[in-house]
């Protein structure tokens, strides 16, 4: 009789065996009568022994080459399928741990950095869109709180200064219109009280 091949998943690198030997976890061997087993490739591994091929990574995680398994990216990082690595979100973005995309900051947050793993919110007198690497600050006659995505407008009789966090009220024998970033004096023949 003749000498069999080994089968997939197998090989043998000696003269007159009598056994084929399992490809070991990390590599594979998809044809008959191999000599030798080849690395899963980067983005790819096996779990088990004897392995006819490599399975692909999930999105948010990574494997190198002859990789038993697959490992999860770290938070403010992501992978698409079959990934060699993880690459860092990109400012105005975050993640958590294991996944396939990044998420834009919400409005009133912003990431200043590639890599975050969270949004920072903004400070008392700015805002920030969606997305936002920055929070930029309210214009005079408008304020805002903590986390604003939006700057809101004085009410008549009230003022603010640029990067307010709340509206001061004109003094009396001044008045303002709303969203206004100064109070102007009473023309003779008329008055105010205070914010009116």
């Amino acid at each position: 009789p003749e000498c069999a091949p080994c089968a997939e998943g197998t090989f043998t690198n000696v003269n007159g065996t009598s056994s084929c030997t399992a490809c070991p976890a990390g590599y594979y061997q998809g044809r008959n009568g191999s000599t030798s087993c080849v690395e899963c490739a980067s983005g790819k591994y096996s779990a088990t022994t004897g392995s006819v091929l490599c399975d692909d990574c999930y999105g948010g995680s990574y494997a190198k080459n002859a990789s038993t398994g697959c490992y999860k990216c770290k938070a403010g990082r992501y992978s698409n399928t079959s990934a060699a690595h993880c690459s860092d979100c990109e400012s105005g973005k975050y993640s958590t741990t294991g996944s396939s995309f990044c998420e834009h900051c919400v409005a009133g947050k912003y990431a200043s950095e590639r890599g975050k793993d969270s949004c920072s919110k903004c400070s008392a007198g700015k805002f920030s869109l969606a997305g936002s690497s920055t929070c930029s600050d309210c214009v005079g006659g408008t304020y805002s709180s903590n986390g604003a995505g939006s700057c809101q407008p004085c009410e008549g009789g009230k003022y603010s200064k640029a990067d307010s966090s709340s509206c001061s009220t004109c003094d009396a024998g001044f008045y303002s219109d709303s969203a206004a970033d100064s109070c102007e004096s009473c023309q003779p023949g008329t008055y105010s009280n205070n914010g009116e």
